[in-house]
């Protein structure tokens, strides 16, 4: 490898295992196989921890942090569903284990790349709120569709990266964030042109970017992709 590996800390889906009374922990491997293609060692995230889950980042010396896919916020924060809770497939250990997570990277100076709902957590996370989204103008479930580059959201972490005006991106999620909904700390990278949900934004004061897909996965966005996990961990000195 050209650089001394650097271990990323990667939050994990809930899973309750129906019939054995388990609830699991899960990540795609495919998280392992990427971070690793960039010489980055994956570190899941036990979400048992919860608010100790930021002593695991101090302790293991991780020089960041990924806010992965899967499951539902358990915060009251979606616009339209009664007292704004989701009770299906949503987990308030997660929640907070992420909540340590960012409060963590923060405090240290270390990036976060948050990835569908790791991105609607980091929304939450600083006062947003989520809207359930349709199926038209733009499907966001399960398919692919292009995403707009906002010309000025260039950053320090951004600025390096030759951002296209436009990308295709992979889509697989049914909740988003309302063009006029981002606090008022974030700014939008990208949004979708067809009905102007925010698709990326960066955090003006910390190494943080959102996106609403998922890198891991097959991307026509992979190349982008790629250049932004090196630019947030591979271009600072967090370690």
């Amino acid at each position: 490898m050209p650089h001394e590996a650097r271990l990323i800390a990667v939050s994990q889906r809930v899973v309750p295992v129906e019939g054995r009374g388990e609830i699991r922990d899960a990540l795609d491997q495919a998280w392992t196989h990427w971070l690793a293609s960039m010489g980055l060692l994956c570190l899941p995230v036990p979400n048992a921890l919860e608010d100790r889950a930021g002593e695991l980042l101090v302790v293991s010396g991780a020089c960041g942090v990924i806010l992965s896919g899967g499951n539902n916020l358990a915060m009251p924060v979606y616009d339209g569903v009664p007292d704004g809770l989701i009770e299906d497939d949503a987990f308030a250990s997660r929640d907070r284990t992420e909540a340590a997570l960012v409060r963590t990277a923060i405090a240290r100076g270390l990036p976060v790349l948050g990835c569908c709902r790791g991105t609607q957590f980091l929304h939450a996370f600083f006062g947003g709120r989520l809207q359930r989204l349709g199926a038209e103008p733009v499907r966001h479930i399960a398919r692919n569709h292009a995403v707009d580059v906002v010309a000025d959201a260039t950053s320090s972490t951004l600025a390096r990266l030759s951002t296209p005006a436009s990308l295709e991106v992979n889509s697989f999620h049914q909740f988003g964030i309302a063009e006029d909904a981002l606090p008022p700390c974030l700014r939008c990278v990208a949004r979708s042109p067809g009905d102007s949900t925010i698709e990326a934004f960066r955090h003006l004061n910390h190494p943080i970017v959102g996106v609403m897909w998922h890198p891991e996965r097959s991307n026509p966005a992979a190349g982008f992709d790629r250049r932004l996990a090196e630019s947030l961990f591979l271009s600072t000195n967090t370690c």
